[in-house]
């Protein structure tokens, strides 16, 4: 996991995902190891992988509001606003404090009160 996120961090995303999908077969059940494997999966614009890895994470540990809000920003990428919203508000229910949330929910609102769905 530790190696993963090095990796990730120096851009080496290959290696990363590689590194991190090692320890989730080690420990299924690792949300922090889930969050970072979407993050590279996302940087490689794998969004249905990226989806997935969020979605498990979020399931794994519900109150891991940085999840959330990755697990929102996949969401927006894709075009369910309505979800991201969700996502970023629990996101700011769990971390009142959380900028990167806010600034993410406001466009969420945004682009879902003028999409014409």
């Amino acid at each position: 996991y530790n190696l993963g996120g090095a990796l990730l961090a120096q851009g080496r995303i290959g290696q990363a995902i590689a590194s991190l999908q090692r320890a989730i077969r080690i420990q299924p059940e690792f949300a922090r190891a889930h969050n970072n494997l979407g993050i590279a999966f996302a940087q490689q614009e794998d969004l249905a992988q990226a989806l997935y890895h969020f979605e498990r994470a979020v399931r794994i540990a519900p109150d891991f509001a940085e999840a959330r809000n990755n697990l929102g920003n996949a969401l927006l990428a894709t075009g369910d606003f309505r979800r991201a919203v969700f996502e970023y508000r629990r996101a700011l229910e769990i971390d009142p404090g959380y900028a990167d949330a806010e600034r993410n929910l406001e466009l969420a609102q945004e682009l879902l009160l003028t999409s014409p769905n």
